[in-house]
């Protein structure tokens, strides 16, 4: 939303104060009839202005259905006798022509108009338009004069222009080049005055820009009020872009029309009949209107409107003391200049909020840098606290996150700020933010002084948390065209309404107000409010993480924490041996089946504080599987850990629970050691002892001091090795090169994960990645894989060497809420972009509605998507037109197919043609030889990637190989 400012007869609290002493002394009269004055359209429907003459012609047959009052004088028939005629009753051939091919064109345009010769025999400007059923025709006769010279000054116009546009846009900033335009429009059109108008957000208007005749007094830094153009004639304003009234005086025309079932024939067009003349040249100004520019002296007045993002951002108004008009050939030039300086404006105000963003990107950064590496939001905010004042200019502000809360700066107490937090979040979901806190309640009027405005950014899940920036006072003047707290004039002796007739400076003094909050305030505010959830995400997902290293029934520390220690421990020893003992309890479903779950949780319970009375200073107990612990220990040989295996056995000869049932339970116990087993064995040799151990069911320990011979490992072994894999570090991220197939340069690469296991040796992807998903580990993988994909090509990607990189994306991450933030985290600290990443899906994902409203959510962030082997999974190509997807892969084996046979080729050839049509990229995967690369450039294919450019590459070979793509 936008920093509110309330018109200044609803405020409170203010003086106004004449400069110099109006005339006019009336007060607004009551609000009712006001109300309807000022909401009265800028035109007078069923009639125009006399400078030209209108008709209305039913496209089927040329026949004319309205004609204004003033037709004789110029098409040599009354306006009644026209109804029914047709064009070709009136021209002759040559300007019939003519304005046949404006018909045909329809559209409404400044500069779709002609010139014809009238019945009458003058020359005259005809425009053509269509409205409703209708096409409007309006004929503008030119004064008499030599057609030479008319062409000459047009020609010097249309110069002067060109040359407008010029200095428009060579201008130094947006004052410049408002000045540039007002000086330069005066002089086209010869208007005694043209100035720039700036409408603010409650659609106020400055004169921010003024070229006057030196007799006339400047309105240069007035104020006008938003009633002085109603919401319905700025809305025609927004719709016709150029508007003129070349004499304020002169008398309306009436627009005749046929019978319409309750008008007679020849009468004022009324009825369902009734045309629209919104875009007419010709059209009637309101008699209010004519009215309020009788009181300003003005006789003749043009308008072009600024439009910015669908806005009225402004105009530039031309003022002029006595009859005078602009020809179409003017009035589409003041277009063109006007849809320039709108698009000048529009790239001035981009540039102007990219300046003050960067004049605070470095507070920005500090706190976004803290918050990135915060335990806790509070504390890293109140290390940032001079930087959260400046970075919004800001006096003091009131954080609350969690029910905690602080201060910074000078605020009002905290029971104050919190109700401020609370009324700024009404209806609003992110920010919301407002210069008149004195107007949201008026008891915060006594905090004026340290706090009259205030921004708020509001954070989600955590109702009443947020921050609240505030602003002091800041008393300032402003100039007033004229008394804005009496904007209708009531007539003593007859009541009747109108338009103010003074426009005397008057100077009001604003109190209660802060200095607004801009467009560039309110996208830093989003800004902080988009690190805040990322860093509070980010906090909660580490603390998830915390929390699944102890295993939540028994304690202890989960598998991967304790093999992490076992590493360390290894590599501390200097005497003795460190024994890795995994004890398994004997038939623990056969007892919770019998006496239930509970029971069975208590007697895991009591097995590991019964093995913890085992160990001694520095050694350590974990969970290692449902039914299992894991000990490590150091002990001086290996007789030691003989002798603490039947230790182990002796303590479970005793009843494990001291209830009525006196349950006893046997437990087996594999023993592996080091030196012996290498440290990366330890477990897997342990776990062989333990399986050796489980033939005896009565229970026994078994010792290896060796690892036994290495057998095929089994999908379990996977799943259970792949979280200590992840903590030892052994996965990592190889990248094969997505070239453009013409020259082969290297555009991205794909990150492929390689996993080198210390248990099991290379492993494929095709075994560990579906482990990785059953053992619950898929997160914490491809977090990985982020972080080394982003640290081995960020500085690729920044420098511009790789437009972008791609990993592959499992579906079950898509469940996952938090996930898009971790993306956009992970890109952040690397100093990525969301354009650098590409997240590859297969085509499973789009059989998926939850799926595809996570894509949808993902790509709204600026992360390209991507579909991976295609055609061979689920979707069709009319069903992938809908889905929120950048790129298509297309599976290796169709370019195989491609290259084999002809029935293969025109598959491959279809399926390249309609991803195409799509509009979507394609990449075709599994290039080989240059006879697929030359069939795939042949079908328009323009990436592909595949052994033929390169296998895929370590991190220290991508950087040789892009190293070597630029240089050659």
């Amino acid at each position: 939303m936008r920093a509110r400012w309330s018109p200044p007869w609803a405020r409170a609290g203010r003086r106004c104060a004449p400069r110099s002493t109006p005339h006019d002394t009336h007060r607004t009269a009551p609000a009712g009839p006001c109300r309807d004055l000022r909401s009265r359209a800028d035109h007078h429907p069923g009639a125009i202005q006399p400078f030209g003459v209108f008709l209305a012609i039913e496209p089927d047959g040329e026949r004319i259905a309205f004609a204004s009052a003033n037709a004789q004088g110029e098409l040599g028939r009354a306006a009644g006798d026209l109804i029914g005629a047709t064009l070709g009753d009136l021209f002759p051939a040559e300007p019939l022509l003519k304005l046949r091919e404006l018909i045909r064109a329809e559209r409404y345009a400044p500069t779709n108009f002609t010139s014809v010769v009238l019945p009458s025999g003058r020359m005259a400007d005809a425009t053509v338009h269509r409205s409703g059923a209708f096409v409007l025709l309006e004929l503008m006769p030119k004064a008499a004069g030599d057609a030479d010279r008319e062409a000459s000054l047009a020609a010097a116009a249309i110069s002067r222009a060109q040359l407008l546009i010029q200095e428009v846009r060579r201008a130094a900033d947006l004052s410049a080049m408002l000045t540039v335009a007002v000086d330069e429009i005066r002089a086209l059109t010869g208007f005694a005055r043209v100035m720039a108008y700036r409408f603010d957000d409650d659609h106020h208007g400055e004169v921010v820009a003024e070229s006057v005749a030196s007799e006339l007094e400047p309105f240069l830094g007035l104020h006008y009020p938003a009633t002085d153009i109603p919401s319905q004639a700025r809305r025609m304003y927004l719709l016709q872009r150029v508007r003129q009234i070349p004499d304020v005086e002169a008398v309306p025309v009436d627009v005749l029309g046929a019978p319409s079932g309750n008008g007679a024939a020849g009468g004022p067009s009324t009825g369902p009949r009734q045309l629209d003349l919104t875009y007419s040249v010709l059209r009637a100004v309101s008699p209010y209107h004519v009215e309020y520019l009788r009181n300003m002296g003005v006789r003749a007045t043009f308008a072009i409107s600024i439009i910015v993002e669908d806005r009225l951002w402004g105009m530039i108004v031309g003022h002029h003391d006595a009859p005078r008009g602009i020809d179409c050939t003017m009035r589409g030039l003041l277009d063109l200049v006007g849809q320039t300086l709108s698009i000048m404006v529009d790239i001035r105000g981009t540039a102007d909020r990219r300046s003050q963003l960067a004049a605070r990107n470095a507070a920005l950064e500090t706190i976004e840098a803290e918050l990135a590496d915060a335990d806790s939001i509070g504390a890293a905010l109140a290390a940032v606290g001079d930087e959260l004042l400046e970075v919004m200019g800001a006096g003091g502000a009131y954080v609350r996150i969690g029910g905690a809360q602080a201060t910074f700066g000078m605020t009002p107490p905290e029971s104050i700020c919190r109700s401020v937090l609370a009324r700024l979040s009404e209806g609003e979901t992110s920010h919301a933010a407002h210069a008149e806190l004195g107007a949201v309640d008026t008891g915060l009027v006594v905090w004026r002084t340290i706090a009259s405005g205030a921004a708020a950014i509001f954070l989600p899940n955590n109702p009443g948390d947020g921050i609240v920036w505030f602003r002091p006072e800041r008393r300032h003047s402003v100039a007033w065209g004229g008394d804005p707290t009496a904007p209708i004039h009531v007539d003593p002796q007859t009541g009747r309404l109108g338009p103010r007739r003074s426009f005397a400076k008057w100077v009001e003094i604003v109190e209660g107000t802060s200095q607004p909050f801009t467009a560039t305030d309110i996208e830093v505010a989003q800004r902080l409010r988009r690190a805040l959830i990322t860093s509070l995400l980010r906090i909660s997902e580490e603390r998830l993480t915390w929390v699944r290293n102890f295993d939540a029934l028994t304690g202890l520390l989960r598998r991967e924490i304790a093999e992490t220690r076992l590493r360390r421990t290894v590599a501390a020893i200097d005497h003795g041996v460190v024994g890795v003992l995994l004890v398994a309890i004997n038939r623990l479903g056969a007892i919770a089946e019998r006496y239930g779950v509970r029971q069975g949780e208590q007697v895991l319970v009591a097995a590991a504080r019964r093995l913890q009375q085992t160990m001694r200073k520095g050694e350590f107990c974990a969970r290692f599987g449902e039914e299992s612990f894991m000990l490590v220990v150091r002990r001086d040989g290996v007789d030691d850990l003989r002798r603490l295996g039947a230790e182990i056995l002796d303590r479970f000869r005793q009843p494990v629970l001291e209830d009525e049932r006196a349950l006893t339970v046997s437990v087996r116990v594999g023993i592996a050691v080091h030196p012996g087993a290498s440290a990366d064995l330890l477990v897997a040799t342990a776990l062989a002892a333990e399986r050796e151990a489980a033939k005896d069911k009565r229970g026994r320990w078994v010792l290896f001091e060796r690892p036994p011979e290495r057998q095929a490992p089994s999908a379990a072994d996977y799943e259970l090795e792949i979280a200590p894999a992840l903590a030892r570090g052994e996965f990592r991220a190889v990248f094969q090169p997505i070239v453009r197939l013409a020259d082969g340069v290297t555009v991205g690469v794909e990150a492929l994960a390689r996993w080198r296991s210390a248990l099991f040796g290379d492993v494929s992807p095709a075994l560990f990645v579906p482990a990785a998903v059953e053992a619950g580990q898929i997160f914490p993988l491809t977090t990985a894989m982020l972080d080394m994909t982003f640290k081995a090509t960020g500085a690729a990607l920044r420098e511009g060497r790789l437009d972008y990189v791609s990993v592959n994306l499992d579906l079950s991450l898509l469940e996952r809420r938090s996930f898009p933030a971790v993306v956009l985290s992970a890109l952040h600290r690397n100093g990525l972009s969301a354009s650098h990443l590409v997240l590859e899906v297969t085509e499973s994902a789009l059989a998926s509605e939850s799926a595809i409203a996570a894509l949808a959510q993902l790509r709204e962030t600026g992360v390209r998507i991507a579909i991976d082997d295609f055609g061979v999974g689920y979707s069709s190509l009319a069903y992938l037109s809908r889905m929120p997807i950048d790129l298509v892969k297309i599976d290796r084996g169709f370019i195989a197919g491609a290259a084999s046979d002809d029935r293969g080729a025109a598959l491959f050839s279809s399926i390249a043609s309609l991803i195409g049509s799509l509009g979507f990229a394609a990449v075709v995967e599994g290039v080989e030889t240059s006879v697929q690369q030359g069939i795939a450039i042949a079908r328009g294919c323009v990436y592909g990637q595949g052994f033929l450019f390169s296998r895929p590459l370590e991190a220290d070979a991508l950087a040789a190989h892009l190293a070597g793509d630029r240089s050659g």
